[in-house]
């Protein structure tokens, strides 16, 4: 069976954030939730799911975060593509952290793929 970078990587670095954000002096302002999904090459069954039947309320969650390519982490970075800043209020946020890490923002390569708002 083929499985993609992603795949592997994915899991491992979604659980390493979310033990690295539990043990910060100052907790996170906001709840931080994981959500583990699956079925995403069979048309994204899992995050269909939960989009359905969230298990917070829905307009308590502010932003997403799609760690599947995780792959990408395996060497240095020098710029980051913030998919969806388009749609999103975190544009600033995201200049603001790849300015402190040193990185430029690079733009969406395939904005037509609408990357981010399929997730």
């Amino acid at each position: 069976m083929l499985r993609r970078v992603g795949q592997r990587f994915g899991p491992s670095s979604v659980l390493e954030v979310a033990r690295a954000l539990s043990s910060l002096p100052p907790p996170p302002r906001r709840p931080v939730l994981f959500v583990f999904v699956t079925g995403e090459e069979k048309g994204l069954l899992g995050s269909d799911y939960f989009a359905h039947f969230p298990t917070v309320p829905i307009e308590n969650i502010v932003a997403d975060e799609n760690i599947d390519g995780a792959h990408g982490l395996l060497w240095p970075n020098k710029d980051v593509v913030p998919l969806g800043a388009e749609h999103s209020s975190l544009s600033k946020d995201v200049e603001a952290a790849a300015q402190n890490m040193g990185y430029t923002i690079s733009p969406d390569p395939t904005p037509e793929a609408a990357i981010s708002i399929r997730s």
